[in-house]
């Protein structure tokens, strides 16, 4: 897990190689609420999958969305979470935000 830290901001502002995915949802600290977390998680990937496969072959999506897959099958990480999650990516990069504070549910394909 990643704080958000002024140093994390910089490192991802200097990222320059899309696609560049970045996947925010609401999660529950406890049971049974954080039991649907994954179920969740995993339809947010389908978002993000079908994004990409607008620009991508499915082949190259299939290694960008590889670490979030991994994520979503970790059921430990699953058991310890917040209010809310940040997921970001590139093929350079990979990070997991714990976030304190509940956030709208979406995705974004971006180049930067």
């Amino acid at each position: 897990m990643t704080l958000l830290t002024r140093e994390l901001i910089q490192e991802l502002l200097s990222v320059n190689r899309p696609p560049c995915l970045s996947l925010y949802m609401s999660t529950h600290r406890s049971h049974p609420d954080n039991i649907q977390d994954p179920i969740r998680f995993k339809n947010l990937v389908k978002q993000l999958e079908k994004s990409l496969l607008k620009q991508y072959s499915a082949i190259r999506v299939k290694e960008f969305l590889e670490p979030f897959k991994t994520l979503g099958n970790n059921s430990e990480f699953w058991n310890h979470t917040l209010d809310g999650l940040a997921v970001l990516s590139t093929t350079e990069l990979f990070k997991i935000i714990r976030l304190p504070i509940v956030v709208e549910n979406q995705v974004v394909v971006a180049d930067s």
